[in-house]
Order: C-alpha cells, then structure tokens, then sequence
C-alpha cells in the first residue's frame, strides 16, 4: 500500500508538470499564432489589445516573449482563441490576406456592421466567429 501510494504520487507528479509544460508550449503557440494573424489581417496592436482584453503595451510583451496567455486567465485565453477561429475561417473561405482585409473592412448585411467594428467586443467577436462559422458551412 505504501508503494502504491509514492507510485500514485510520483504520476501525480509527473502528470502537474508535463500539463504544465504543455500548457506553456500552448501559450507560446498561441501567441505566435496571434501576432502573426493580427499583422496579416491589419489589425494593430492597439486593435489586439482590444480584441483580447489587455493592454497594448502587454501585447508588445507577447511580441517579444516576456507574456505568455495562459489558461490560467480564462478571459483572454478564450478570446485568444476565438481570435485565432477568426483567422482561421478567414483563410478556408478566402486563402488571401488582401480578401479577408477587404471583407473585415466591408460593411456586412448579415452582421450589419463592418466586421472589423465588432471585433472590440466579446459579443461582436463571437457573432463575427458564428458568421464565418456558418459560412464555412455553406462552402
């Protein structure tokens, strides 16, 4: 019983640092992947910042390596997420940076707004997700 109890320590142990490990490795994929997209849709870091509800100057941060989103902060990790959604549908529907600007920067009758407008808020992110969601339904 003694032994079982060090061995189901030990996983314990093993499992909190490698979903530790892991989960920086993801934070740092995250990042990589929304700086490369914001730049690539044309959105700046200001706009960033917004969507993902921090500060510009941590924005900058992420940039350069020195902030990571983490799970561990629910509200811009989701909304991290659900950016790089956006970019994601983005790219199967129209593969071109240039076609996706032009549709961000487009007023949208279904949206009736321009797409690029609602990205600021949660709601307007997730209703710009859920278009492109069912958009990419459609295709």
């Amino acid at each position: 019983a003694d032994l079982q109890q060090h061995l189901r320590a030990g996983i314990g142990l093993l499992h909190a640092r490698l979903g530790h490990q892991l989960a920086a490795q993801l934070g740092q994929v995250q990042i990589l992947r929304l700086e490369i997209q914001h730049l690539r849709i044309g959105l700046s870091q200001q706009q960033l910042a917004q969507v993902l509800g921090v500060s510009r100057p941590t924005v900058t941060r992420m940039g350069l390596g020195s902030y990571r989103l983490a799970a561990s902060q629910p509200k811009s990790w989701e909304l991290g997420t659900l950016f790089v959604r956006l970019f994601r549908s983005l790219d199967a529907l129209w593969g071109h940076d240039d076609v996706a600007r032009t549709w961000l920067s487009s007023h949208n009758l279904g949206l009736a707004a321009r797409p690029r407008d609602l990205l600021p808020t949660v709601e307007g992110l997730v209703r710009v997700v859920g278009y492109l969601d069912a958009a990419r339904g459609r295709v």
